[in-house]
């Protein structure tokens, strides 16, 4: 039993495997990074109103309204639809909290499942680029 303690504990470890794992996988990820492109995504609640067609409305930090209205698609309780006629207020104020918001209006065909005057879960993507820029913007 001595013997084997003594045995075991005088092998070297040998890292050369683990350094070619791990520089496999830094290379794969780069490669995607090139390869893939992908949204940005913003999660909300949205008021929405049908007729013929349907008009969802919310409400948003002023600070993030340039990167919302451009919007390639939306998700309306997983729902996919291509968003028209994008309509933004003025900038409001918020008597309450003290902070400023404006509210995006925007059309999208009649959804499915008749929704009408109700709050429902709303997904904007835009922004649909490469990972590596989204990763070069964010560092500089």
């Amino acid at each position: 039993m001595v013997n084997n303690i003594s045995f075991l504990r005088s092998i070297k470890p040998k890292y050369g495997m683990f350094l070619d794992v791990i520089l496999i996988i830094s290379i794969g990820i780069i490669i995607l990074a090139f390869k893939l492109k992908c949204y940005d995504v913003y999660f909300t609640n949205g008021y929405i109103e049908c007729s013929d067609s349907c008009k969802i409305s919310f409400s948003v930090d002023y600070l993030k309204v340039n990167s919302i209205i451009n919007m390639d698609k939306v998700k309306i309780n997983k729902e996919n639809k291509d968003p028209r006629n994008i309509i933004v207020s003025d900038i409001l104020l918020d008597e309450n909290s003290k902070s400023n918001y404006q509210i995006i209006s925007f059309e999208v065909d009649q959804l499915d499942n008749g929704m009408n005057n109700i709050f429902g879960d709303v997904r904007i993507y835009s922004n649909y680029e490469l990972i590596i820029d989204k990763i070069i913007k964010f560092l500089f």
